[in-house]
């Protein structure tokens, strides 16, 4: 039972870990979205230029 218990666990911190880094990738893109709308690149028209 305990070598079951010790699967899981490793199974599980092993989930975490892929989660926290997909997490770490939304914020990176986020982040750097939010600068390029502060810094005046990407405005109310840059998404309509994309799908004309």
């Amino acid at each position: 039972m305990s070598d079951q218990n010790q699967e899981w666990k490793d199974k599980a911190a092993s989930t975490f870990s892929a989660e926290r880094k997909e997490d770490f990738v939304v914020l990176i893109i986020s982040t750097i979205t939010v600068l390029l709308v502060v810094a005046g690149i990407i405005g109310p028209k840059f998404y309509k230029s994309l799908f004309i």
